[in-house]
């Protein structure tokens, strides 16, 4: 990476994405014990 700033940019990116999808696939876990 060529600016710190960007680096940071991207973990969060990349660990909104990860709860997102966890969120997500909790959502289809409690829809089908419903």
């Amino acid at each position: 990476m060529e600016n710190p700033i960007t680096g940071v940019v991207v973990l969060l990116f990349i660990a909104l994405i990860a709860y997102i999808g966890n969120r997500n696939s909790n959502q289809k876990n409690n829809y089908k014990n419903s």
